[in-house]
């Protein structure tokens, strides 16, 4: 995987569907900082995970966080709405859907209902482009 330089403060999220490689990737980054998974959060609810990651998110404004998940996609729709949550940077990872169907069914997941949450997370994205004024960077990265 390449190589991002990543801010020294401020908010970088990780985005992708399932299976792309967000927590591999963010897992060999290297930075003074604290990392987010959204999956982590799940234990909250699906809909209150989103409002407890925010909170978290308030803490250590001052240095550098790093937010991975499918989450990321929501919680950048929903912190535009509210007016809460701007990212700086934005990663997106990507695979191949023949890649990613190797990796789902390693994990005994559902395929097809896997698949389904793309049109999710891509009528989230549509939704956060439409509302967002000034789109930060957006790098990509292949697994």
């Amino acid at each position: 995987m390449e190589k991002i330089e990543l801010p020294k403060k401020g908010n970088v999220v990780i985005i992708g569907y399932a299976a792309t490689g967000k927590t591999t990737f963010s897992n060999t980054l290297q930075f003074d900082g604290s990392l987010y998974h959204t999956d982590d959060y799940l234990k909250y609810g699906s809909v209150e995970s989103l409002y407890v990651l925010m909170e978290d998110l308030k803490k250590n404004s001052n240095q550098l966080k790093v937010i991975e998940g499918i989450g990321g996609y929501r919680l950048l729709r929903k912190g535009l709405q509210l007016g809460n949550f701007q990212a700086d940077l934005i990663i997106e990872c990507q695979a191949a859907n023949e890649i990613r169907y190797d990796r789902i069914k390693a994990r005994s997941k559902n395929i097809q209902a896997t698949f389904n949450m793309d049109k999710a997370c891509e009528k989230i994205w549509a939704d956060y482009l439409l509302l967002c004024k000034q789109l930060p960077p957006i790098k990509f990265v292949k697994s």
